[in-house]
């Protein structure tokens, strides 16, 4: 009995590894590691050949001499395989091994929903295996493609288009070993994706906005039919948003909110000017914010403040008598002294006897005095009528005053008031 190992496909098992056996009548039996030969003491006999060893490996069976399987010098090929010799006759029976290549299997799936349109074909794979054969194929629908690759780890991986979330089955990573057969499938399902749009009214104003999807400003200062473009997102919820930009103030607009997909309108808002969008696989959503310009208003002119007319104070007469009185011959040759002391006076005017002798324009919040003299007849000791017309500065308070009036060297006389 002899052994021959053939190891083409990633095998590694030797000679050594398997056991030759051929099992006659009663005990007339042959086994052990290649080469195998037997003695003197073998009697004519059919024997069953066998053998055990590695998994991973296809063995047949030939003899030289002999009749096998009732053939001479031919192939074992039935099942199981015999030998039968007669007295006298030799022969040599090989059992020929050959290690089985791992083959893998890949299945391509896609799941494109409302809007997509790749194929399996549109996608590339690859085992990533031992001397895998391809390395690389587009993938197929059931039944796949068959890989033949040798023993060892492989993972399988994909590039295709874009907005597609592969999933894969637990054959499609691991350890293959010789002659085993494991099965992939990768299944793209394609993900929804999410449109936020700008609509203006009128669509010649010059507002600018910022588009966001969850925070991220994908948009910026676009103004009417401005876009994000179609975002692929994994689903669940996502908030759309607008934000004045380029120093627009959305103050200035009416905002309102619209999404829709391919079965129609599915969120309104307004005002809005931002919302959670729920987006499932293989749904296109499109949501436009549509802003209406506020007609500015025309201001209204506040009625002018108009100060209060100057109120011009009458004049405040204080009236009496003053009567000189002095030593015998006080007479003065001629004057007579006139003064008054005020405060936030704008002018001061002297009467004597109705006629004006002085008058002093003066406009000063301080407190001044003012005086005039003027000349009489000498030995005119009649009754006379001094004025004096103070007139203040406009809204000042009037502050008191005192008129002194002298006449010569002879005592003062004074009204207040």
């Amino acid at each position: 009995l002899r052994k021959v190992v053939v190891n083409d496909d990633g095998g590694t098992a030797v000679v050594g590894d398997f056991e030759l056996m051929a099992d006659g009548t009663d005990g007339n039996d042959l086994s052990g590691t290649s080469p195998v030969d037997s003695g003197p003491g073998l009697m004519a006999d059919t024997w069953a050949l066998s053998e055990t060893g590695p998994d991973g490996y296809a063995g047949t069976w030939s003899c030289k001499g002999g009749t096998p399987n009732g053939g001479v010098d031919a192939a074992v090929d039935a099942e199981p395989a015999s030998i039968t010799l007669g007295i006298g006759q030799e022969a040599t029976c090989t059992a020929t091994n050959d290690d089985i290549g791992a083959q893998l299997i890949v299945i391509k799936e896609v799941v494109n929903g409302q809007g997509g349109s790749a194929g399996p074909g549109d996608f590339t794979l690859a085992s990533n295996g031992v001397n895998a054969v391809p390395a690389t194929f587009p993938g197929a629908a059931a039944p796949g493609t068959t890989i033949d690759l040798e023993p060892g780890s492989y993972d399988v991986s994909e590039t295709g288009p874009a907005g597609y979330r592969a999933a894969y089955s637990e054959g499609c990573a691991g350890t293959i070993a010789l002659g085993e057969t494991r099965t992939c499938t990768v299944t793209n399902t394609r993900l929804g994706t999410l449109t936020v749009a700008k609509a203006l009214s009128p669509v010649t104003n010059p507002g600018r906005f910022d588009l966001s999807i969850d925070g991220i400003v994908l948009a910026a200062g676009v103004g009417d039919g401005g876009t994000t473009g179609a975002r692929p997102l994994e689903p669940g919820s996502h908030v759309v948003a607008e934000a004045g930009a380029a120093g627009t103030a959305l103050a200035g607009y009416t905002s309102a909110l619209s999404c829709a997909d391919a079965t129609g309108v599915i969120l309104t808002a307004s005002p809005a000017t931002s919302a959670a969008v729920s987006l499932a696989d293989g749904q296109d959503i499109v949501c436009t914010f549509a802003n209406t310009a506020i007609p500015p208003t025309t201001p209204v002119t506040p009625a002018a403040v108009v100060a209060p007319p100057t109120a011009i104070l009458p004049p405040r007469a204080v009236r009496g008598r003053a009567t000189l009185r002095g030593p015998s011959g006080c007479v003065d040759p001629g004057m007579v002294f006139t003064r008054v002391t005020v405060r936030n006076a704008k002018s001061v005017a002297f009467y004597r006897d109705g006629r004006l002798v002085k008058r002093v324009a003066t406009g000063t919040a301080a407190k001044r005095t003012y005086a005039v003299r003027t000349a009489i007849r000498p030995g005119d000791f009649s009754l006379h009528r001094v004025k004096v017309r103070v007139r203040y500065v406009t809204g000042a308070r009037p502050a008191a005053k005192v008129m002194t009036h002298r006449f010569g060297q002879c005592r003062a006389s004074s009204v207040t008031g």
